[in-house]
C-alpha cells in the first residue's frame, strides 16, 4: 500500500509539471514571446525548426495543435476570441518579446500595437492567422 501511495504521489507530480504553464525557457540569444502571466509561447527569432520555436509546424509552440501555440484556433492564446490572445480587442493582456537574460524588448498587444518593427510584424502575422480560423 505504501509503494502504491508513493507511486501515485509520484505519478500525480509529474501530471501536475506537464499540464501546468509553460514558464520562460528562453533560449540563449534569441528572442522569446511571453504572455503577461510569464508563459512562455515559443522563441521568435529561433530557427525555424528549433524545438521552441513559434515557426515549427510540428513543434509545441508553432503547431497549430499545441496548446501553448499562438497559431492553434482552439488554443488558449491562439484562439482570436479567447481573453488570452493578443488579438483580441476586448481584453488588455500584455504580451513581451524577450531576450535570454529576461529583458523586455517589446510590450505588444493588438489594440496598443508595438514598439518595434519585429513586434508589429509578429503582431500582424499572429492575428491575421487567427481571423482566418475565426470565421
Amino acid at each position: 500500500m505504501k509503494r502504491f501511495l508513493i507511486s501515485s504521489a509520484f505519478l500525480l507530480a509529474a501530471l501536475i509539471v506537464t499540464a501546468s504553464p509553460a514558464k520562460a525557457q528562453r533560449v540563449q540569444g534569441e528572442l522569446s514571446l511571453e504572455a503577461e502571466n510569464g508563459t512562455f509561447l515559443g522563441c521568435v527569432t529561433c530557427d525555424d525548426w528549433h524545438p521552441s520555436s513559434i515557426w515549427n509546424p510540428s513543434g509545441l509552440h508553432g503547431s497549430v495543435n499545441g496548446g501553448f501555440s499562438v497559431w492553434s484556433p482552439n488554443g488558449l492564446y491562439g484562439r482570436a476570441s479567447s481573453p488570452m490572445s493578443m488579438c483580441n480587442n476586448i481584453t488588455y493582456n500584455q504580451f513581451y518579446l524577450v531576450d535570454s537574460r529576461g529583458r523586455v524588448q517589446d510590450e505588444m498587444h493588438i489594440s496598443d500595437g508595438a514598439y518595434t518593427e519585429l513586434g508589429l510584424d509578429l503582431i500582424d502575422a499572429i492575428c491575421s492567422h487567427q481571423q482566418r480560423f475565426s470565421r
